[in-house]
């Protein structure tokens, strides 16, 4: 393999890369990191410990933006497992084959608040998935105060462009799945979305919100974690994006801001893994009118 800095062969002949230094692999540290698929750590020990490794030659080898680096070098981002992977691959690491990745895991007891309220943005179904259920059962009980979901507005485009500029998602469905996901279970969501919109503008947002968040999480959260086609699983994702989107616009017509910002960016996921960028670009319109009205 090549390294994406310097162009050359990673081999142990003369002239060959040597932008990572080959006791890196051999530091407890990293070889702890690298065992748990921490490109993070990895990506730390490397900057404060090989000084010619800048950014911007990181990147290029990771194969990502500089600012996903700079992220890294800070604790946060590169979450996706496939990313990961590919990074540490990149920089060279000593990897075993990788495990698949399922869309979720089967149960999101282990996320805590942090973990719901970290990022704005994730490009991985298994997270995206995961964190949005986490969102409605936590909205649903109560566990959720406006403080706990607030986000800064300096906060908010790094993820806008980070959806922008991301590439298209792969739906992987849980093939161990009780749950096989139909057409009709998509017709459902977009009929029941129907009757909450009517619910919503005749009645108001916060008349209904609470039933919407209720089918969110016992409708709509396991047939994400299920078992589709490819066709069907777009169809589940945009029908999801919508009723998502809606439930956040009745917690903004609630008056519930922050709630329904976390929801306007959980649209935005959800449109991502789907590959509905029309609707991804209402999530961002629901952002503006928000923006605009705040």
């Amino acid at each position: 393999m090549r390294c994406g800095n310097c162009g050359r062969d990673r081999s142990d002949r003369p002239g060959s890369c040597e932008c990572v230094p080959s006791w890196v692999w051999r530091d407890p540290e990293v070889v702890a990191a690298v065992r748990e698929r921490d490109a993070r750590r990895v990506i730390q020990f490397l900057r404060r410990q090989v000084k010619n490794l800048s950014q911007e030659s990181l990147a290029r080898m990771c194969g990502v933006a500089q600012s996903t680096i700079a992220r890294a070098e800070v604790g946060r981002g590169l979450t996706d497992r496939r990313r990961i992977h590919e990074a540490l691959h990149g920089l060279g690491a000593p990897l075993t084959p990788p495990q698949p990745v399922a869309v979720v895991q089967s149960s999101t007891s282990r996320l805590s608040l942090a973990d719901i309220t970290s990022e704005l943005f994730l490009e991985s179904p298994q997270h995206a998935v995961a964190q949005a259920s986490a969102l409605w059962d936590a909205d649903l009980g109560r566990h959720l105060s406006e403080h706990s979901v607030r986000t800064p507005a300096e906060q908010l485009s790094t993820p806008l462009l980070r959806w922008l500029i991301a590439p298209p998602s792969v739906l992987e469905p849980n093939p161990d799945s009780p749950v096989n996901v139909t057409e009709d279970d998509v017709h459902a969501i977009t009929r029941a979305c129907d009757l909450f919109e009517t619910l919503d503008h005749e009645f108001g947002g916060g008349h209904a919100r609470t039933a919407a968040v209720q089918y969110l999480n016992s409708e709509i959260a396991p047939l994400l974690r299920g078992r589709f086609t490819p066709t069907v699983g777009r169809a589940l994702f945009s029908a999801s994006v919508r009723f998502a989107a809606k439930t956040g616009a009745m917690a903004y017509d609630a008056g519930l801001h922050d709630l329904g910002r976390r929801y306007f960016f959980q649209a935005l996921n959800l449109a991502h893994l789907g590959a509905d960028r029309l609707f991804g670009a209402k999530a961002l319109a629901l952002l503006s009118h928000q923006a605009n009205f705040l």
